[in-house]
């Protein structure tokens, strides 16, 4: 059907502004007059939701029309004009699904937007919202594409894009009229690093991420602690890429997918046994299964590895039930270390069963005998600075054996330190692995090496110890 309105002709500066009378308008004003022509003169074009086609007809009406706004040049403002119309505004560029340089984006304010980048620099964007209201009416926008309501009956909500990206928001009434909205967005962006790159970015020593991978392939849960963004889940997922094509992986996590175990060979096919389960967000009453629903029925169809991506809830006593009774789980909570790991899983047990405190750490120590603390560093950099063994409890409390962890010099900056072997696993964690196939050179390394032995005295080790 023909529109009405503009001509569809190939992109050119209007006759205004070649005659050097453009017309500079303040940007609000000129998204305003071009969002009015084009709903009453090309309606149709907002209809065939044809993003090319209705990108063409902006720039026409700018270059006719002849004005600029924002000091934009004429193609950037029909995008930003686009985006104001049916994109995300300010916020379109950093959700870009083709980049994956970008972790967060939070909004504090309507003027006070931060960019968290994947290599831990966190910037002030030098956009912002013209208004508090214009900040609501984008936040209404993007959870309106995610199926969630956010009014004033629902002033703090989450919702979900594309599956890999987790909207949070807060509105006035709770972060005050004059913000507009807190808005708080994490894209994830599963990255596979391999050894080499853990090491080359400061992680941990190639004997500690052979340890931890080694470990689990040969039947030790593991549970990984740390804050948001401290880089456990990615540690994790290194582990779990380090399962046999063979043995079975079932992952579960909840509201938006963070790890990709699914290797595929060169016709496109999976090449390993590995099933994804994803679980909605609690109270959400079309997500049809929560995170104790697929622990429980992962528990039914035969793994030989689970991956609860993280202890949050009552479904940290079910896992801690499968780890205990012989399945081979790893899982990531929050805690503030390897030590506090065991307390934390004990307060998440209570949700669902009053057991005494004794019995639950006594429980969660056997079921997860290796415990990994990460922390991001105020330079960005993600490191491991504890992994330690509970070798178990006495009284009320856990009893740790260190193995590694990372030490930073006296009077120096933060990064300033190395990574130390400090310790050797409990015969009864080696004969765990013994019996389960690992290597006899690795076990003896475990076994005999000098604890304060110099970093990377396990530098000879294989990489294909799973």
């Amino acid at each position: 059907m023909e529109q009405t309105g503009l001509r569809h002709d190939p992109d050119t500066r209007g006759q205004a502004a070649l005659q050097g009378t453009e017309n500079v308008l303040p940007l609000r004003e000129a998204i305003r007059r071009t969002q009015a022509h084009i709903a009453q003169e090309c309606a149709g074009v907002l209809e065939s939701r044809d993003r090319g086609l209705l990108l063409s007809y902006i720039r026409q009406y700018v270059d006719r029309e002849g004005f600029s706004a924002g000091g934009l040049p004429a193609q950037e403002l029909a995008q930003r004009i686009y985006d104001e119309m049916c994109g995300f505004s300010v916020l379109a560029p950093y959700l870009d699904p083709g980049r994956t340089d970008i972790e967060e984006v939070n909004v504090n304010a309507y003027d006070d937007i931060w960019v968290t980048y994947a290599d831990g620099r966190s910037l002030q964007a030098q956009e912002t919202f013209f208004d508090a209201d214009h900040a609501v009416d984008v936040t209404r926008r993007i959870l309106h594409k995610s199926g969630t309501v956010f009014d004033e009956s629902r002033p703090a909500v989450t919702g979900y894009l594309s599956g890999n990206i987790r909207v949070s928001a807060v509105g006035f009434r709770v972060a005050g009229r004059e913000k507009g909205a807190v808005l708080s967005i994490r894209i994830v962006n599963p990255r596979k690093l391999s050894l080499g790159q853990f090491v080359e970015n400061g992680t941990g020593t190639r004997e500690m991420l052979l340890f931890l991978a080694a470990a689990y392939c040969y039947g030790v849960s593991v549970c990984l602690a740390g804050a948001a963004g401290s880089g456990k889940t990615t540690l994790m997922g290194y582990m779990l890429g380090q399962v046999p094509d063979g043995r079975r992986l079932v992952t579960i996590e909840e509201g938006c997918r963070e790890l990709d175990c699914v290797r595929r060979g060169q016709d496109g096919r999976p090449r390993n046994s590995a099933v994804h389960l994803l679980a909605g967000e609690p109270g959400d009453a079309g997500s049809g299964a929560t995170l104790t629903d697929l622990l429980r029925t992962a528990l039914t169809i035969h793994p030989h590895y689970l991956a609860v991506a993280e202890m949050k809830g009552e479904e940290s006593f079910l896992a801690i039930s499968a780890a205990y009774t012989g399945h081979t789980v790893a899982t990531t909570i929050h805690a503030g270390s390897c030590e506090d790991i065991y307390w934390r899983m004990a307060a998440l047990c209570r949700r669902r069963d009053p057991m005494e405190d004794a019995t639950l750490l006594r429980l969660a120590s056997r079921a997860f005998p290796l415990a990994v603390f990460c922390r991001q560093g105020q330079d960005g950099t993600r490191r491991v600075t504890q992994i330690a063994e509970c070798t178990g409890t006495e009284g009320l409390e856990p009893r740790m054996n260190t193995l590694w962890r990372f030490d930073t010099q006296d009077g120096g900056q933060e990064g300033d330190g190395s990574f130390r072997r400090v310790g050797t696993p409990s015969p009864r964690l080696v004969g765990k692995l013994r019996e389960n196939g690992c290597p006899h050179g690795f076990l003896r390394y475990l076994s005999t090496a000098e604890p304060q032995g110099p970093p990377g005295a396990g530098r000879d080790l294989p990489e294909a110890l799973c």
